[in-house]
């Protein structure tokens, strides 16, 4: 049993608990992290459905229950709108003293992990099938704007008829098992199935759940992690970042698409498009051409480590600072070629046709699923419009309770011609604010979100009182970005009415870019 949670097994199980009058709890199924997941009976309905519970710690700061209660509450209602067959259904979801509790649909099988456990490695065509379907219920996640951030074997589902349902979206950022890497965020996910672009700046959109999804398919045809996490989180990290590669023993036809899924390179991973049909060939029992490696890349090897005994602590140290240290420097090296404009292309010529008018992107973004992950309780703020400019945006309700209050504007200015714009974005890039924050640096290549893109973020903490005692914090990202003769301002705030929680920053970065990449894609870029 997990420790630090306020928990009970026997409490629950006496009587035979029955929760909303409706739900019967029978007998606990797993637990992970915070959460737990029980076999249980519609008595309503009268069929049988798997029951999550949110666990939460003994001891906890201030607002914190109420803040992971609403995360709960907030991916129950994202999954809730994930139709799909490979996508576990959710029921209904009950609040309660021991709550909250999501009811979701029962699969009478077992997880990928149990299965490979029990049963060994499966056949490359089985694998390739399963893979199928996991890319059918990734692609509806992200159509959605949602993440899975956990894709590991454990939360793929096999039923006995041979359907596969991939479980537990988001629930990983619920139960916050999480490892932390640096004080500014934390990371959600398992050691093993974590991109490595996530360790080196955090990224999270769908490129890093198709990279689990490789670590995943991995497993089931190989019977062992393509990653191992047995000697601690920094050596795994420092391998990840080093381009450490798998040994591929029984994967025969799946090899070429598993490498292409675990490429470290963000541009040349294979896509859902990519990977479904190269999945389909070799379900088809035909093979697939080989991955290609990097052009001019020599192959990376990572040296072994010996056994871990006290006389040779020192060395295994000195490796990981050396590697740790080599990776900063590379990841550093391509930052700076991204940050020095003069060093960069051209901007790629929109396809985009020159806006004669400002298109009301707040309308065409207002029924996104994202938006209730970035505000609760969000209503419209201050709003501007005219000729060449409009603004528009959401917020918390000043009537809402909720441990953090979002605040999203988004500003979309119309320049004669796309020279023009591109000018004021550069004009706006060279600025140095007397207000504080960090100055602008790029974000991406051109194409990824609009033609170009800058991103600056704040971090403000305000204490007012006597004795010392901060009250308020807030995090701020703000992006621009210009598609043709269109600029769009991106600012995102979250305000907390305490001290900051270390994942503050990256959050607010995190969706300031994903509120960003949905503007984009809404002007056709």
């Amino acid at each position: 049993m997990t420790t630090g949670v306020r928990f009970n097994y026997l409490a629950l199980m006496a009587g035979s608990r029955v929760i909303s009058s409706r739900y019967q709890l029978n007998k606990p199924l797993g637990q992970g992290g915070m959460g737990v997941v029980w076999e249980g009976y519609d008595q309503v309905l009268r069929r049988p459905v798997a029951v999550k519970q949110l666990l939460l710690p003994e001891r906890s700061e201030p607002g914190q229950d109420r803040e992971l209660k609403a995360r709960f509450l907030r991916e129950a209602r994202s999954v809730a709108s994930l139709d799909h067959p490979s996508v576990v259904s959710v029921h209904d979801v009950v609040e309660d003293a021991d709550g909250p509790w999501m009811v979701m649909q029962f699969v009478k099988g077992r997880s990928l992990q149990q299965l490979i456990e029990e049963d060994g490695p499966l056949p490359v065509a089985r694998v390739a099938e399963i893979g199928l379907a996991l890319l059918d219920a990734l692609e509806c996640a992200h159509a959605q704007g949602i993440v899975h951030r956990d894709l590991k074997p454990a939360n793929v589902m096999v039923a006995d008829d041979g359907k596969v349902v991939l479980t537990d979206f988001g629930i990983a950022a619920v139960a916050n098992a999480t490892y932390s890497l640096t004080r500014t965020g934390q990371l959600i996910g398992s050691l093993g199935y974590i991109a490595p672009e996530r360790f080196s700046f955090g990224t999270i959109d769908g490129r890093s759940d198709l990279w689990s999804l490789g670590a995943t398919l991995y497993y089931a045809v190989e019977a062992k992690r393509a990653f191992r996490a047995d000697d601690g989180p920094d050596i795994h990290i420092a391998r990840l970042l080093m381009g450490e590669q798998p040994e591929f023993e029984r994967a025969e036809r799946l090899e070429p698409v598993i490498k292409g899924l675990l490429e470290k390179d963000l541009d040349r991973r294979l896509g859902i498009d990519q990977a479904r049909r190269q999945l389909k060939t070799i379900a088809n029992g035909k093979t697939v051409p080989p991955f290609p490696p990097p052009p001019h890349a020599p192959t990376k090897t990572f040296p072994k480590f010996p056994p871990r005994r006290a006389v040779v602590i020192p060395l295994v140290l000195l490796v990981i600072i050396a590697l740790i240290t080599a990776a900063v420097i590379n990841y550093t090296g391509q930052r700076k070629g991204h940050d020095q404009t003069g060093q960069r292309e051209s901007p790629v010529p929109s396809a985009v046709v020159k806006f004669e008018t400002i298109p009301d992107i707040c309308g065409s973004l207002s029924g996104k699923m994202i938006l209730d992950n970035l505000i609760d309780h969000r209503r419209p703020s201050d709003s501007k419009t005219d000729t060449d400019e409009r603004k528009c945006g959401w917020e918390t309700e000043s009537s809402a309770t909720v441990p953090v209050d979002g605040r999203l504007t988004l500003t979309a200015r119309k320049f004669p011609s796309a020279d023009q714009a591109a000018a004021y974005i550069e004009k706006e890039n060279g600025k140095k604010s007397i207000f504080g924050g960090s100055g602008y640096t790029g974000l991406g290549e051109p194409g990824e979100i609009g033609d170009q893109a800058i991103f600056r973020v704040w971090e403000e903490i305000v204490d007012k009182t006597r004795g010392g005692d901060v009250y308020h914090s807030s995090n701020t990202t703000e992006i621009i970005f210009r598609t043709s003769n269109l600029v769009v301002e991106v600012d995102y705030g979250r305000h907390r009415g305490g001290e900051p929680k270390p994942d503050d920053t990256a959050r607010a970065r995190q969706g300031a870019e994903l509120m960003a990449r949905e503007a984009a894609s809404s002007l056709g870029s």
